[in-house]
């Protein structure tokens, strides 16, 4: 068998609760040996160090009821078990009539939190759901991919419904070719760098929580890209009173529950003269549209955020003038970069806060970065 498809309707036809027999030991094989190395190679990590796939069909002496074959980081899931992390996994429903494609939650991470991070949750299930809800929403999955896993089978399935973030079914006999099923690997794999670019070097724990409280402060991403371009068309915002000024309404988005106006944000980059405030020297090129040297706006205490505060944080006084560097290193640099650039910029537009009725700290501020 050379087609993935062949070798998991091979699988979806031979399982069993015993696997002794000639077609069993074929499918130890395939589970744990020739899928794993077929997926590695459809993907081209059969070399890098940082994936492992492997697959299981229970321990001795049980069989599984669901077995499964996980492509991991291991960055991403903290050593070498599925148990903690987010990660593709293929999982063959109970009967063996389909087997879904699923990214998926390391849950037993969340069981053994127990009630430190369960929180307001009445149960590890509904920890796990609401997580699981929330990663959906911030990866952004694609419409095609937002699909629940109904039923299992498995009389211990250890939350893989509850779990799944995204997911395809494949219908034994219906299984696509390799190309359109490496197109499906590729799709998932790429909300993984998704996860991995959001997370960033918190540990999960921190991670979840940030989630969980819709705090993620996200980088200049393809949708911070549109935002910007907005500003750049934007004519700026008439100046104001600078005095406080009562905070939006929420709007549903992937990226938080508060939307920036681009011409706030315009009237902050004129104000700095579209210079990088952390570094005025930081020189980058003429902005065909604003005929100025190009920077971004970025929001020093995150929009996420605003639920903790009385008066709105989409102000001028809280939006910074960088450049696309030091855009990119206050979201991803090291906890130390991040607190002398938080430092900088909280200490040049303190008084302006406060004035905007935005009274806080710049450790409160460090909070929403690491």
């Amino acid at each position: 068998m050379k087609n993935l498809g062949d070798m998991l309707d091979y699988v979806l036809e031979h399982y069993n609760l015993n696997l002794v027999s000639d077609e069993g030991l074929k499918v130890r094989a395939l589970l744990t040996e020739v899928i794993p190395k077929k997926i590695s190679s459809m993907l081209s990590i059969e070399n890098n160090l940082n994936y492992r796939v492997y697959g299981s069909f229970g321990g001795r002496p049980n069989i599984a009821f669901i077995p499964w074959i996980v492509i991991m980081d291991e960055k991403l899931c903290d050593g070498k078990s599925a148990q903690k992390g987010i990660y593709p996994v293929l999982l063959f429903k109970e009967d063996m009539s389909e087997v879904y494609l699923s990214l998926n939650l390391g849950t037993t991470f969340f069981k053994d939190q127990g009630q430190i991070m369960r929180g307001k949750f009445k149960s590890t299930r509904d920890l796990v759901i609401a997580s699981k809800s929330a990663l959906r929403n911030l990866i952004d999955i694609e419409g095609q991919d937002k699909n629940e896993i109904n039923d299992l089978g498995g009389k211990k399935d250890r939350y893989y419904i509850e779990g799944n973030i995204a997911s395809i079914c494949y219908k034994k006999n219906q299984i696509p070719n390799d190309e359109t099923f490496t197109k499906d690997l590729v799709r998932m794999m790429g909300y993984i760098s998704k996860y991995k670019m959001l997370k960033e070097d918190h540990p999960l724990e921190v991670f979840v929580n940030k989630v969980l409280n819709n705090n993620i402060s996200l980088p200049s991403d393809s949708q911070d890209a549109r935002y910007q371009e907005k500003v750049d068309i934007s004519d700026p915002q008439d100046i104001d009173t600078g005095l406080p000024i009562m905070k939006s309404k929420k709007v549903k988005t992937t990226r938080n529950g508060y939307v920036g106006d681009p011409k706030i944000t315009k009237r902050a980059l004129l104000n700095a003269n579209y210079k990088c405030e952390y570094d005025s020297s930081h020189i980058t090129f003429v902005n065909e549209i604003t005929g100025k040297n190009y920077v971004e706006g970025h929001h020093l205490i995150p929009l996420s955020s605003q639920d903790q505060f009385d008066y709105s944080i989409d102000v001028p006084e809280n939006i910074v003038s960088l450049c696309p560097n030091c855009h990119r290193k206050i979201h991803k640099a090291s906890k130390t970069q991040k607190k002398e650039m938080i430092h900088k910029l909280f200490t040049s537009r303190e008084q302006g806060l406060i004035k905007r009725g935005i009274v806080t700290t710049q450790e409160h501020i460090e909070s929403f970065y690491y």
